[in-house]
């Protein structure tokens, strides 16, 4: 029975079927190596809760978890094995559960997401006190902006004033998708941007898809309210050397000071110190 959970695990077709309860209980008693699928599970039960739901709103839990963890070759199995998603997501710039990372982190309201113009592509700007950073609104990619004063705002189509809103569907979601704002319309595919305090993902939906999907009900956030059935997500923090690029992403590069060699006092001795304080800096803060 273990192997066969096993093989249900690394096989999304026969996973969007399975007893969730057994696979579940598997999770818990196994103590073998982590793989693919037993991580995008727990982090799709995390993210989504643990309701009871048809195929195609499990397939895009699971779709959404495979994204956000960077299992790009699962998630393309899972969209494949159910291509009757309701939505599918293009990219997220999430932190999944037990993921201990500087980016992405949209806590309080110090933050503001913005959409621009760049070079004639379109950007996702996220502005915090650690300054602004950008993402390809295409692929999620992190962008380098050379003029940040030059940045115009992006304007909306009238295809996407006149699309429906992903609340109008009758969906299994976190609350925060309840917000989701249309910013592009193409060939019948609508996409979201959806802002969250784990980060910011872009989803897309098909109307041909969608045709017969149930609306009014509205989408129902309750599921991911309540506490996971699952275990907890296996810990990942980051590793090797602290880094200069490292301290600069954790607290922004404009918000860190390094010390150059002739600057620091003669009385400072000790080479790794002298090291740290030129080559990598400290949060000015």
């Amino acid at each position: 029975m273990s192997e066969e959970l096993d093989g249900v695990l690394a096989d999304p077709a026969r996973l969007l079927t399975a007893d969730r309860t057994a696979v579940r209980d598997h999770i818990t008693a196994a103590n073998g190596p982590e793989r693919v699928g037993r991580e995008v599970f727990l982090q799709a039960e995390v993210i989504f809760g643990g309701a009871d739901v048809a195929s195609a709103e499990f397939a895009y839990w699971l779709h959404f978890a495979a994204k956000a963890t960077g299992h790009e070759e699962y998630a393309e199995r899972i969209a494949t094995a159910e291509p009757g998603m309701p939505w599918r997501t293009v990219w997220a710039w999430w932190r999944p559960a037990n993921w201990f990372m500087a980016h992405p982190s949209l806590n309080g309201d110090y933050y503001q997401v913005h959409r621009r113009l760049y070079e004639g592509r379109e950007l996702v700007e996220v502005v915090d006190p650690r300054g602004p950073l950008w993402l390809d609104a295409e692929t999620g990619r992190r962008v380098k902006v050379r003029d940040e004063g030059a940045l115009a705002e992006a304007p909306l189509s009238l295809e996407a004033l006149d699309a429906p809103e992903l609340y109008d569907w009758s969906l299994t979601t976190p609350k925060s998708w309840e917000g989701a704002v249309v910013f592009a319309v193409e060939g019948g595919r609508t996409r979201y941007l959806v802002e969250d305090t784990y980060g910011i993902a872009v989803l897309e939906t098909d109307a041909e898809v969608l045709r017969d999907w149930p609306r009014g009900e509205g989408i129902d956030p309750t599921s991911s309210e309540e506490p996971p059935p699952c275990p907890e997500p296996v810990q990942r923090r980051p590793t090797g050397p602290l880094s200069a690029a490292r301290v600069d992403d954790a607290f922004g590069e404009r918000h860190v000071v390094r010390i150059t060699e002739s600057a620091l006092p003669e009385e400072l001795e000790h080479p790794g110190s002298r090291r740290h304080l030129r080559d990598i800096g400290l949060p000015a803060w």
